[in-house]
């Protein structure tokens, strides 16, 4: 079990790692941070982490099926649609949806 100092960092490396107009080319670094993450702190974040495989034939389905638009609902963080936008092309465009105020309420406490 990690403790919270060790969850407040692995927080601020994935948003230093999605943030910013280069973030995009990290979405690897990122699936290798959370191969480290706690389960528990894993599943806070996203319901499943995806692969590499996963990721590349997710987005080879959208293309094969003419879909450059896609709406999540229910996308809680939008980790998983940042996932899938980075590995995606350019014309993908992924928009999310959440309706549990939790998620967007507030500015995390680790957002400065």
């Amino acid at each position: 079990m990690w403790d919270d100092q060790s969850e407040l960092d692995a927080l601020q490396e994935i948003y230093s790692l999605t943030d910013g107009d280069e973030a995009k080319q990290n979405w690897r670094k990122l699936l290798v941070l959370g191969s480290t993450l706690d389960n528990q702190l894993k599943r806070k974040l996203l319901w499943i982490w995806p692969t590499v495989s996963d990721l590349t034939k997710f987005n080879q389905t959208l293309r094969h099926l003419g879909l450059q638009t896609v709406l999540s609902i229910g996308c809680g963080s939008g980790l998983l649609e940042w996932l899938i936008a980075a590995v995606g092309d350019e014309t993908l465009r992924i928009y999310g949806l959440e309706r549990d105020p939790n998620w967007w309420r507030t500015k995390p406490f680790w957002i400065t």
